[in-house]
């Protein structure tokens, strides 16, 4: 019973890890085109308005570095460590991190990228889910807090070359700006977190209807295989896509050997059988025929046909059901035979009937004869010869009708 639990576990987590990695792998790539998109064309739009790079730009430059060099980490990490929830915290803090030092390099609380928090709560919830997104935006409305109070010190302006000081963070604007930011930040989470329940919800689904689905036909196939019947399926154009194990005491073959043959190439008597099906004419759809299997041993086999029907209710290929009625046949055979032995004894009765019948009328003739005349030595001794003749015929003929 625990190896069964456990077994249920392992399969359990196997789709689970599956679907994590592929979610990590796919947030790696689009985070790369994203930032490889948005901050290069800022660097190039920048330069083409100032001659001269700036500190900003190059910090800029450096980030997609940073997040190249990153992106490669994350995707070892996730092909060598199946840790995948503390990478999935590590990847949305660092971007977080490099979100809120962009957007203190392009204006801070006026920057074009303070959207790139909202990306990172998006990936918080599809990653870990409710607390992702949420912990994501709570982390988010404090970094942005923290940028807000850096730019209104002014702090690493001069040594960034950025532009004059931003208004003191108590500044209605400034306020107002980071509530709405803050609010976004709620809303997207809330947003984010309602959506990734309903994934969840129909990827369990799906899962559950996918595991019945394979346990159904697991089911299905340890149950065609445990018939003592034959049974296969075909494509539509008679190649064997599918035989049990009993196939294989009929036909000598093995599984692995049947499936992907020919049909007729199998079973060589059902060719004009296999025509008639394959082009749709009206028969029987029954079938016996002797098969020679690979042993050199001689069967017969009753084939019965059946459509297979796909989902589009299409005519798909054949359902062989096959029986081995040898033993039917040989019993058949020993019942015409007795029929036979029968008659021959019911014929040997009455001819032995008929012939009882004259000897009777023969001896009684002959006592009643021997009784009224008299006769000389030598006639007498040829009426006991008779009557002993007789008696003889009719010991012979009682012995017959008892063998009959």
């Amino acid at each position: 019973m625990q190896h069964t639990m456990s077994e249920k576990t392992a399969e359990k987590f196997i789709p689970e890890k599956d679907s994590m990695e592929r979610r990590l792998t796919g947030i790696v790539l689009f985070r790369m085109l994203m930032i490889t998109v948005l901050l290069g064309a800022t660097a190039i739009l920048d330069h083409h308005s100032n001659d001269i790079w700036t500190v900003s730009q190059y910090s800029i430059i450096m980030a997609i570095g940073i997040i190249y060099v990153m992106s490669i980490l994350y995707s070892l990490a996730i092909k060598y460590n199946s840790n995948y929830m503390f990478q999935a915290t590590a990847q949305i803090f660092v971007d977080l991190l490099l979100w809120s030092f962009l957007v203190y390099l392009t204006g801070g609380i006026h920057s074009p990228f303070t959207f790139l928090y909202a990306v990172s709560i998006i990936h918080g919830g599809l990653l870990l889910q409710r607390k992702g997104a949420f912990g994501a935006a709570l982390a988010s409305g404090l970094l942005l807090m923290m940028v807000l109070v850096l730019d209104s010190y002014g702090l690493f302006h001069e040594m960034l070359g950025l532009s004059a000081l931003t208004p003191e963070i108590s500044d209605p604007q400034v306020i107002y700006k980071f509530f709405l930011n803050a609010t976004m930040f709620t809303l997207i989470a809330l947003l984010a977190a309602y959506l990734v329940e309903q994934i969840r919800q129909k990827e369990e689904v799906l899962a559950h209807r996918e595991l019945s689905l394979k346990e159904q036909r697991i089911f299905n196939r340890s149950l065609v295989s445990s018939l003592h019947s034959g049974f296969m399926l075909t494509d539509r154009n008679g190649i064997v896509t599918f035989a049990n194990q009993a196939i294989e005491e009929c036909t000598g073959w093995r599984v692995p050997e049947i499936i992907g043959n020919r049909l007729e190439v199998i079973f060589p008597g059902l060719i004009d059988v296999l025509q008639l099906e394959l082009t749709r004419q009206p028969w029987e759809r029954k079938f016996e025929t002797l098969v020679e299997n690979s042993s050199g041993e001689k069967r017969w086999l009753a084939f019965s046909f059946n459509d297979l029907i796909n989902l589009e209710n299409e005519f798909d290929g054949l359902i062989i059901v096959t029986d081995d009625i040898t033993s039917r046949r040989d019993l058949e055979s020993e019942l015409r035979k007795s029929e036979k032995l029968a008659a021959v004894g019911s014929l040997a009765a009455g001819i032995a009937h008929e012939i009882r019948n004259p000897l009777a009328s023969i001896s009684g003739s002959i006592q009643m004869l021997n009784a009224e005349l008299s006769l000389a030595d030598d006639n007498a001794k040829l009426m006991d010869i008779i009557m002993r003749e007789v008696e003889r015929l009719n010991t012979l003929i009682t012995e017959f009708l008892e063998y009959a």
